[in-house]
């Protein structure tokens, strides 16, 4: 019985020694090793260089060439890929601005103009488009444009109203 009351007490007191020396063994200093750490700093100084001793004029600026990465930064925004569509819209825009015109001149002549074909139509939020096969071009037209001698003057569901200076016409979608 003496025996194991010797062995819990030595135990009780390595477990507060070590406990006490995991709270406060950096501070002490029978503990310290005396060897000078080399502590690495990343600090840049601007301003005066003259005087470092000055904590004011230390700025810390990050150097991204020092940490190791295994893939580059991915982009947040996506920036590459919605200028790639914006420029692609940009250009679409073009053709066919400069397609209806050609074909504003072409047809003005006829006075008994064809239909455009109905292919689709495209709703984003408010704004919809009806996607139109005319002589030949696929036309993405809004209500107000023109294709050929034909105004699109409303789009629905599935449904587009056009009209020229003669008739109106309604168009589904099969």
């Amino acid at each position: 019985m003496k025996l194991k009351k010797i062995w819990i007490c030595s135990a009780v007191i390595a477990a507060v020694v070590l406990t006490i020396l995991g709270m406060y063994g950096e501070d002490l200093s029978l503990l310290k090793r005396n060897e000078k750490t080399e502590e690495t700093s990343y600090a840049y100084e601007s301003g005066n260089t003259g005087n470092s001793d000055s904590k004011a004029e230390v700025e810390k600026v990050y150097d991204a060439g020092m940490y190791l990465r295994s893939k580059p930064l991915k982009d947040p925004f996506h920036s590459e890929g919605i200028a790639k569509i914006d420029a692609e819209i940009k250009n679409g825009m073009n053709v066919k601005n400069t397609q209806t015109d050609n074909l504003k001149h072409e047809h003005k002549g006829r006075k008994n103009t064809p239909v455009p074909d109905l292919y689709g139509v495209a709703a984003l939020g408010n704004s919809r488009k009806a996607l139109f096969s005319y002589g030949g071009n696929t036309i993405n037209a809004k209500e107000g444009d023109r294709v050929g001698d034909w105004t699109v003057v409303s789009i629905g569901d599935k449904t587009v109203e056009l009209a020229n200076n003669s008739e109106r016409k309604i168009l589904e979608l099969k």
